[in-house]
């Protein structure tokens, strides 16, 4: 999972002109970080696509909601809120 998020960070950073091959990127590196159990840096990303992406809103607050779920005993009052709305 590592070498895929470096990879797919690699291909995100490398152009600026087509914002939907950012969110495809931000999608594999969302869940090789849930794969590696890795849950602010998948809500990082799943946030990213929610703010960014027009595909999926639900979906993607649903992400951000989940994976806020996994370390909810971490989240800030603010955070918690948030993760209400999700």
């Amino acid at each position: 999972m590592d070498k895929a998020i470096e990879f797919y960070t690699a291909s995100y950073k490398s152009q600026n002109e087509w914002p939907q091959f950012h969110h495809l990127c931000y999608w594999d590196i969302a869940i090789s970080h849930q794969l590696n159990l890795n849950y602010w840096e998948a809500y990082k990303f799943s946030k990213l696509l929610y703010q960014e992406s027009h595909w999926s809103k639900c979906f993607y607050a649903y992400m951000q909601a989940a994976n806020m779920c996994m370390v909810k005993d971490e989240l800030s009052q603010d955070q918690k809120k948030e993760q209400e709305v999700s």
